[in-house]
This record gives C-alpha cells, structure tokens and sequence, in this order.
C-alpha cells in the first residue's frame, strides 16, 4: 500500500516482507526515480528521493514507534547526503 502523507512525503506499506526484501525493493524503486531525466522548459533535472526503513519488530508497541522508526532512518538518509535508502 502506498499513502501520501503531505507535501513530498509518502509511506509504503510492505506486509510479509523482511526488513531486507524491503530494502531491495525500495532501493529499486528510488534507482528508477533517479533515472528519469525531465525537460522544464529551462534544463534537464532528475529526481533524488531518500527512504527510511523500519522491520516490524517486538520493542514497537504500537504502530507510532513502527512509524517513528522509520521516520528516524528517512532523516538520517536525509541528512547524509540524499537520495539514499537507509534501513533501522
């Protein structure tokens, strides 16, 4: 499931997927945006877009820590240097 949260931010929702099938599928996705080279009337630019994972885990007690998990590795991949995918 895919759901927009505001602005430029989106969630995926990968249900019976390991943390690490996630990270291949997402990595393969943001390799796909940043492939694609658009024509604004004033150059060529192409997309950069950055992903946190987080895997289900026991210490979440609820969907909020699951979010705040990954919400935490989104910034991370945010701050060192964009369009990357880092995984909790």
């Amino acid at each position: 499931m895919v759901a927009r949260v505001g602005g430029d931010e989106f969630r995926l929702a990968l249900t019976n997927t390991a943390g690490s099938d996630a990270q291949v599928i997402v990595e393969r996705v943001r390799e796909q945006l940043h492939s694609f080279a658009f024509d604004a009337g004033t150059g060529e630019f192409s997309v950069s877009s950055s992903f946190g994972i987080a895997e289900l885990r026991d210490r979440h007690r609820d969907g909020a820590d699951l979010l705040a998990d990954a919400d935490r590795m989104l910034y991370s991949a945010k701050n060192s240097g964009r369009n990357k995918t880092i995984a909790a």
